[in-house]
């Protein structure tokens, strides 16, 4: 008995290994055509509406020259990851989308439809390239998944922003509350997992106060290690900051 169950293990093995192989490459060729297709639907959504994009944007303050919204994404860029639906490379006046990936990612959710999440994938990779173009120093998006503290506020202010704008413009809803800010010894973990919406919490009253004018002044003026423990120091901080800046200025 032990034998010929040792010799059915020996003939099932290769079929287990082969089977187990062609998922694997049929996941890889599913990935690759996700990310090399294209979504008439998605497409033909974003060029109706590439007006109506430019007139949001101008209304909320972003006045310069509009991007190209490019649906060819070239491969083997390390600015361009492979898992992002479209991406911002931090250089340049393209924003690259990846039309059918971006209908997959979202066709299923109900949360709203998807002609919206469209218009804030637009929205939000404008903002990237707002404020490439005119905070000091520019913006960069590569970012390691176990970054510094100094890089993790670098990115809660690069996600937040482009997050809670690309929002409000497509009129999104929200439950963005201060009560959502993560607090205490929990903050990093929270930040690191949840990095768009919690930025979106963090910059929502001093975007609605302060409009575009908030935009690089999050960027140079990001929290500090202490104060990404205490959020809302931070966020009391800039409003304080920036209430002062705008009345000078007048």
């Amino acid at each position: 008995m032990k034998h010929s169950s040792i010799k059915r293990a020996d003939k099932i093995f290769p079929y287990a290994v082969g089977l187990a192989l062609f998922a694997g490459a049929a996941s890889f060729a599913h990935n690759v055509y996700l990310r090399m297709g294209r979504s008439t639907e998605v497409e033909n959504h974003i060029n109706i509406n590439r007006s109506r994009y430019t007139e949001e944007q101008r209304r909320f303050g972003i006045t310069i020259i509009p991007p190209i919204l490019d649906f060819d994404v070239p491969l083997g860029d390390p600015s361009l990851p492979d898992s992002a639906i479209a991406v911002y490379p931090g250089r340049g006046n393209t924003i690259f989308i990846r039309s059918l990936l971006l209908e997959h990612e979202y066709g299923d959710s109900q949360e709203i439809s998807l002609e919206k999440k469209i218009d804030a994938t637009v929205h939000h990779e404008t903002v990237h390239y707002y404020m490439a173009q005119e905070c000091a120093g520019g913006v960069f998006q590569n970012f390691e998944p176990h970054a510094s503290p100094e890089m993790l506020a670098t990115r809660l202010i690069i996600e937040g922003t482009a997050e809670y704008v690309s929002m409000k413009l497509s009129d999104v809803p929200n439950q963005l509350t201060d009560d959502s800010i993560p607090r205490g010894e929990k903050a990093l973990k929270e930040i690191r997992e949840n990095t768009y919406k919690v930025g979106a919490h963090l910059v929502k009253p001093i975007i609605d106060t302060f409009g575009v004018d908030a935009l690089c002044y999050l960027y140079d003026n990001q929290p500090s290690r202490e104060e990404l423990a205490n959020l809302k120091q931070y966020q009391e901080r800039i409003m304080g900051e920036m209430d002062t800046a705008m009345k000078q200025k007048k």
